[in-house]
C-alpha cells in the first residue's frame, strides 16, 4: 500500500509468497475476519501506518508462523 493509500480488506488471506505492506501514511481497515500465514504457510503484513480492526463481535485476525508485523500497532474497533 502506498503512502497516503486506503484499503478496506473484508475478506481473504495473504499467504504463501504473498505480502502486504502498509506505507506511512497509509490506513488498512479491517473489517471480517482474516488470515496472515494461513496453516503457516508464509505470508505477512507489515505495518508503518495504521491498521484498524472494525470487524463485528465474532470476527477474527488469524496470524500463524509470526506473520505479523505491525510495528505502530493495531487500532481496535471491534463492533457488536
Amino acid at each position: 500500500m502506498a503512502n497516503n493509500a486506503v484499503l478496506n480488506w473484508v475478506s481473504g488471506d495473504v499467504s504463501g509468497s504473498g505480502s502486504l505492506t502498509v506505507a506511512a501514511g497509509g490506513i488498512l481497515t479491517i473489517s471480517n475476519s482474516v488470515t496472515i500465514g494461513a496453516n503457516s504457510s508464509g505470508g505477512a503484513i507489515t505495518n508503518f501506518g495504521t491498521v484498524v480492526w472494525s470487524a463485528a463481535a465474532g470476527s477474527y485476525l488469524y496470524g500463524y508462523g509470526g506473520s505479523n508485523d505491525l510495528q505502530r500497532g493495531l487500532v481496535g474497533d471491534a463492533r457488536g
